[in-house]
């Protein structure tokens, strides 16, 4: 047994059937009509149709199997992007997800950084502040001796 084609009448590929491996040609098929003689609806077709074609009919003047498609529009099917895999979708996504990893890791180091520089700049000033009022308390010490000796000159001298 082998696959043969039923065409339609316009020998185009409508179904497939089982046929005797020793059958060949062209076989019409039909039905009667009531009222009317047997009438042809369709064909089968024994010859093999040839791999690579993407829309093959039946041509009926030179015997054999044709594409329907110009070979313009079969370069376009052959040149059509192709659907990715399910693999490499997954590769895609895992790459871009190591990316995305990675960048997030980028900006969490620069805002550590960024947090150590302004904790440094917040030591800074409080170091900056705390030797400022030092300072602060040096000279309020130096006033309040400064202002004793006042006092102790204009009561020994009787005062100005």
């Amino acid at each position: 047994m082998k696959d043969a084609a039923i065409v339609d009448l316009d020998y185009q590929i409508i179904d497939f059937t089982l046929v005797d491996d020793m059958t060949t040609g062209v076989i019409p098929l039909k039905k009667k009509i009531e009222g009317a003689e047997e009438e042809v609806y369709a064909y089968i077709i024994t010859d093999r149709i040839p791999a690579g074609m993407y829309q093959p009919v039946w041509d009926v003047q030179n015997g054999v199997w044709k594409d329907r498609l110009t070979p313009e529009e079969i370069e376009a099917i052959k040149n059509a992007p192709q659907p990715e895999t399910p693999e490499q979708r997954i590769a895609m996504l895992e790459s871009e997800s190591v990316d995305t990893m990675l960048a997030v890791a980028e900006v969490y180091e620069m805002a550590g950084s960024a947090n150590a520089t302004r904790e440094q700049e917040a030591v800074d000033t409080m170091l900056g502040l705390a030797e400022a009022y030092e300072i602060i308390l040096g000279q309020q010490a130096t006033i309040e001796t400064l202002t004793a000796r006042i006092e102790a000159l204009e009561s020994v001298g009787g005062g100005v």
